[in-house]
């Protein structure tokens, strides 16, 4: 069961899910997860695990997983509140001009 977690394609199935699921859902918090799961999935391409897997190194995995998920979700946040804020309108929206 914990040897599985340590494939890096686990991680991209994972991603590529998430990634479905945030067309579905918008909202940018499933993206956060789904770049943070291809981010550990190279991670652990480049990086492999040569410690026996464990449930103590699934621990730290999903921790770590955990983390860069939070630090994509305030990147997008402050991406896209970035982009919201200079979309302000100038004037009221209920605001009727009269073309006579």
């Amino acid at each position: 069961m914990t040897a599985a977690a340590f494939d890096p394609w686990i991680w991209v199935a994972l991603a590529v899910g998430l990634s479905i699921l945030e067309m579905l859902l918008p909202g940018y918090v499933l993206l956060g997860f789904g770049a943070a799961a291809a981010l550990v999935a190279g991670g652990l391409a480049i990086l492999p695990i040569t410690a026996a897997p464990s449930l103590q190194n699934l621990f730290v995995l999903l921790i770590l997983w955990a983390c860069l998920a939070l630090a994509v979700w305030f990147a997008l946040s402050r991406v896209f509140s970035a982009k919201a804020r200079s979309r302000r309108a100038k004037g009221d929206i209920n605001d009727f001009e009269s073309s006579g």
